[in-house]
């Protein structure tokens, strides 16, 4: 894609901010205009996205990488594990308990211990949410030989965690994106019966571009105010009467144009 192909196609976007064009205008290509969505949802997710990369990195510096160095040597050996440490051997992130290790027979499960996770005599096993209602286990049965080490983890960890930010990236991009759709699906749905009323209807299927482009402002909005930290009651409403207000905009916008071809006619 050139840049004047990529500039032709993002221009639609800051059009809708202050021009009837893109509003009047009739796409050839139906789908551009949810495509135009998912770009323009990337986009405002970047600077979220940054803030979230930086904290996840603070983080990973100021706590996963100083409990990993805190874990003792642990060795699965013919299934059963042993470590040289005192035990039960407890791991706390802040007042937290994060880890308990004891293969004496004192504490024989991860509900027992109050841990986030557990390592047993035979088997490791941890919470898989805050809630703390889904364990999920490993038996080390049939395991001739297994090590955990500090400096072991942490190079595995380093290894895996660049590859966290896309993952993360994607499924949010995603997440927003079918969250946008539902609210474009549901304003072209409210339109549709509010044209039908009014007798000037317009097809459902040329409304759902309309509503991409009465979006764009609001998110852009949206994103600036949430950078900015900038919430206060009413927030909600006011993105949602800027979409109504631009929404409405937009169709009429769409309408004159044929009302002009048919007094042109008449």
């Amino acid at each position: 894609m050139t840049a004047s192909s990529l500039r032709d196609f993002f221009r639609p976007a800051w059009q809708a901010f202050y021009l009837k064009a893109p509003y009047q205008r009739n796409d050839t290509k139906p789908g551009s205009a949810f495509l135009l969505l998912l770009a323009v949802c990337a986009i405002l997710y970047i600077p979220g996205f940054i803030q979230l990369s930086l904290f996840m990195n603070e983080f990973k510096r100021s706590y996963i990488d100083p409990a990993i160095y805190q874990l003792p040597v642990m060795e699965v050996i013919q299934g059963e594990v042993s470590s040289p440490v005192n035990q039960p051997f407890r791991l706390y992130m802040e007042e937290d308990l994060l880890f308990l290790l004891d293969t004496s027979g004192e504490i024989e499960s991860l509900d027992e211990s109050g841990a986030w996770a557990y390592m047993g005599t035979d088997h490791f096993a941890m919470y898989e949410s805050e809630l703390r209602d889904q364990i999920r286990r490993f038996d080390f049965e049939g395991v001739d030989y297994l090590m955990f080490d500090p400096l072991s983890l942490k190079q595995w960890v380093d290894r895996f965690y660049p590859f966290l930010f896309p993952l993360i990236f994607i499924f949010s991009v995603a997440g927003l994106y079918i969250y946008r759709l539902i609210q474009i699906l549901i304003f072209a749905a409210a339109a549709t019966i509010v044209l039908n009323i009014m007798k000037r209807p317009v097809r459902f299927d040329l409304l759902l571009p309309l509503a991409v482009l009465a979006l764009i402002p609001s998110l852009t909005l949206e994103t600036l105010m949430n950078l900015g930290g900038v919430y206060f009651p009413g927030r909600g409403w006011l993105l949602f009467l800027m979409i109504a207000g631009y929404y409405t905009w937009g169709i009429r916008a769409f309408q004159s144009r044929f009302d002009k071809g048919r007094g042109e006619a008449g």
